[in-house]
């Protein structure tokens, strides 16, 4: 992939992570929000897990990235 594409994708990862780190932030004050209510929060924890997952692969794709970008 020519490093123009590269340092392209690399910046829409980098975008990524950042909204990605954004909605942990808040999903964690959701989470204790219902907690301290005393409210159900398997949905509200599940998606935040789910939101740690999607960070990690992007932070994965992100080093693939660079990688590739260094070579």
């Amino acid at each position: 992939m020519e490093k123009a594409c590269l340092k392209a994708n690399l910046a829409q990862v980098e975008e990524h992570i950042h909204r990605g780190e954004m909605h942990i932030i808040r999903q964690r004050e959701i989470v204790e929000e219902t907690q301290r209510l005393g409210v159900d929060h398997s949905t509200s924890a599940a998606l935040l897990e789910t939101f740690e997952l999607l960070l990690c692969q992007h932070r994965a794709h992100r080093e693939i990235l660079l990688r590739a970008i260094a070579s």
